[in-house]
């Protein structure tokens, strides 16, 4: 695992531009030290991947996205009405955006004057963990996720070699989550959170009600045959409007295959205007510090309708996104080409190409336009045909995604970024 990640990092080396630009052949690579520049475009785009990132990968997305569609295939092929399943997922995107820093080892350090400025890329990174279970009509879960960022340093091989250390020591990190220790040194940060609660399967569907920590309730609603869903999350308490909605279809057997239909509602979070403020010290002594402007960034709703056709002659797949907010596109294009008995096989692979378009958004200092998008995924599962304490099925998951729309509606100024997933699961 830690060597794929260092093919993935290395990969991601050729995403980086500007100039004293990061891994630049020919520059400098003990210019170690540095600070990101408050008040820049890139330093505004860094807080607001940043927060998005732990938005994604939080306890409860990961959960309804994952946890709970995992759940309810368990519950298919249950036959005495106890069953369990684990998940654990690592994610990673490298070069989400350039942040511009200032070396601070200068003029000290190893590193020369006129390396001084530099562009930067950030990187991002999750880990997420979850455990649900059912006996009867009653079940628990529980998720816990960790979320964190970094500026690359050093050189290519050093940021490959820090980016590998990150993902070995991740799920020390999720197994304690629910401490909630969280460090933000501007744009380096990790963040933690978790999800706890109970389900209750009955004839139409199940619903789980649970406690996100230090945000409040959450509610989701499952229809585990036709695959319909309803999900809510109350952000900062039950009497706030959600912050995220999500309805649909995702798993309608038809004649042709499986049909999806759902609409969403992401809450991008528009980076905050910076300004110098005067503040005072506990000696008394008054000076000047860059600060945000709103205690709260503005959020802009990305409004999109989805409409999804799996398994067209058995091997294609056809997926298309509109979106009619804060403007009229085609969000996403895309012809997919898999392996025969995609997910039901013992082993697959699939591969997707075509089209993603966003608008302008100049609030990020990014403008609209259309990119060419990759997705491809591989899984492997083992089945070991027993039954009671270590019986059960296992399955390893890969994706290597290159301008992904979900990506991409997430980190409008991530044009171009390479993103990688693992995946691990298991049902007993």
């Amino acid at each position: 695992m830690t060597a794929a990640w260092l093919l993935l990092t290395g990969l991601a080396w050729a995403q980086n531009q500007g100039g004293f630009i990061y891994g630049t052949p020919g520059t400098r690579n003990d210019c170690e030290g540095n600070a990101p520049i408050a008040g820049t475009s890139g330093y505004r785009n860094a807080r607001a991947a940043i927060t998005t990132n732990s938005q994604v990968f939080s306890a409860a997305t990961f959960a309804e996205r994952e946890l709970f569609p995992l759940l309810s295939q368990a519950a298919q092929a249950d036959t005495d009405g106890r069953f369990a399943v684990t998940l654990y997922e690592q994610a990673a995107t490298f070069g989400v955006t350039d942040v511009p820093t200032v070396e601070t080892s200068y003029p000290f350090g190893s590193c020369p004057g006129e390396y001084r400025l530099a562009m930067r890329p950030l990187d991002l990174g999750a880990g997420a963990l979850g455990i649900a279970g059912r006996v009867g009509r009653f079940g628990y879960f529980y998720s816990a996720s960790v979320a964190f960022s970094a500026t690359g340093f050093g050189g290519p091989y050093t940021r490959a070699m820090m980016s590998a250390t990150y993902m070995v020591y991740l799920p020390a990190a999720v197994a304690v989550a629910p401490l909630n220790w969280d460090e933000d040194f501007g744009v380096s940060s990790i963040s933690s959170d978790f999800i706890a609660g109970a389900s209750y399967n009955g004839a139409l569907g199940s619903v789980y009600a649970g406690y996100v920590s230090g945000r409040g309730g959450y509610l989701h609603f499952g229809e585990d045959r036709l695959g319909g869903f309803a999900s809510a999350l109350a952000d900062r308490g039950l009497d706030e409007r959600p912050a995220y909605l999500s309805a649909g279809l995702k798993g309608v057997q038809t004649p042709v295959g499986r049909t999806a239909l759902y609409g969403r509602k992401l809450p991008i979070t528009a980076p905050p205007g910076y300004a110098e403020r005067p503040i005072i010290d506990e000696d008394g002594y008054e000076s000047t510090a860059v600060q945000p402007i709103e205690a709260e960034p503005p959020r802009v709703p990305f409004r999109t309708v989805h409409v999804q056709q799996h398994d067209l002659f058995g091997r294609l797949d056809v997926v298309t996104a509109i979106s009619w907010s804060p403007e009229p596109i085609v969000h996403e294009a895309m012809l997919g080409l898999h392996s025969a008995g995609f997910g039901e096989a013992a082993a697959g692979w699939s591969l997707r190409a075509g089209t993603v378009a966003l608008p302008d958004m100049y609030y990020f200092g990014v403008e609209g336009g259309n990119y060419a998008s990759v997705r491809a995924e591989f899984y492997g599962s083992i089945d070991d045909g027993g039954s009671g304490v270590g019986g059960g099925t296992s399955r390893f998951e890969a994706s290597i995604l290159y301008n992904d729309a979900e990506q991409l509606s997430l980190y409008p100024y991530a044009r171009g970024a390479l993103s990688a997933n693992l995946r691990i699961a298991g049902s007993y």
